[in-house]
């Protein structure tokens, strides 16, 4: 499934507009803020961002998703100043409690692009979003969202839940995160003695080593990941969890904010 792209914007590194099927799933490639009439980037930020969630949704469509079927949408933004204009647009797609995974990438766009939105949908299950006691995010959005036997995190950083602070010192920060990625998985109706399948482990932001996020499938019960594989991740080394596949950066030098 597909939304029509000028081919000058592929010369210039846009990838086509796609959305992939798979069973009852749908990711998409980044979809911009682009006027799909003209093949014209929207006037400034503002208005770029209001017409990405306008093209996702009728990318979705195609595929027979919808705003409802979202379990994580990514933001890719060039500068983290952009993070100002995703929440008018955010909120307008899911107004109310019902919201799916967030988190926000700084990547290299295309010249005169200020927004990519990429999702990650489960189609036919109810979303069920969902809190870790004692974190929160300071954006309007959950700690993760559930559908079906699909589970998708927004960032988890290394706050203490005791009292909502990051703790002091890179190792400690990492060590934090997967105590967090712990309840997380708990909260998500797992354990600590299963399996977790399909899992992605990641370290985000510079300023904070030890964050993480996940998307996987769950089963009967989900295991908590090596610490270790956290310390592999601040020396450079990505983490593996058991049955996660490597997979590789769709962009290099992301910093995700």
């Amino acid at each position: 499934f597909h939304l029509p792209l000028d081919a000058s914007w592929l010369a210039l590194g846009q990838e086509p507009i796609t959305a992939t099927r798979i069973g009852n799933t749908v990711f998409t490639s980044g979809v911009p803020g682009i006027d799909l009439k003209t093949g014209k980037l929207a006037e400034g930020p503002e208005a770029q961002f209001a017409l990405a969630f306008e093209n996702l949704v009728t990318l979705l469509a195609k595929a027979g998703a919808g705003p409802e079927s979202i379990g994580l949408l990514t933001v890719f933004i060039p500068d983290r100043n952009n993070r100002a204009y995703i929440n008018k647009g955010w909120l307008k797609l899911f107004p109310g409690p019902d919201k799916p995974a967030r988190k926000t990438n700084q990547a290299p766009l295309p010249k005169g692009m200020e927004v990519q939105l990429m999702a990650a949908c489960v189609v036919g299950e109810k979303r069920v979003p969902f809190e870790i006691p004692g974190l929160s995010h300071k954006d309007p959005l959950p700690m993760g969202a559930k559908l079906g036997p699909y589970v998708f995190s927004s960032v988890i950083s290394p706050e203490d839940p005791a009292n909502g602070k990051a703790v002091s010192g890179p190792l400690p920060q990492i060590d934090r995160c997967f105590d967090n990625m712990r309840l997380f998985m708990q909260a998500a109706g797992g354990s600590d003695g299963g399996n977790a399948r399909g899992a992605l482990w990641r370290a985000l932001r510079p300023s904070q080593p030890g964050g993480l996020c996940a998307a996987g499938r769950l089963a009967a019960a989900v295991r908590q990941p090596a610490r270790l594989g956290g310390l592999r991740s601040h020396l450079g080394q990505a983490p593996r969890c058991a049955g996660a596949a490597r997979t590789r950066q769709r962009r290099p030098r992301r910093r995700h904010c």
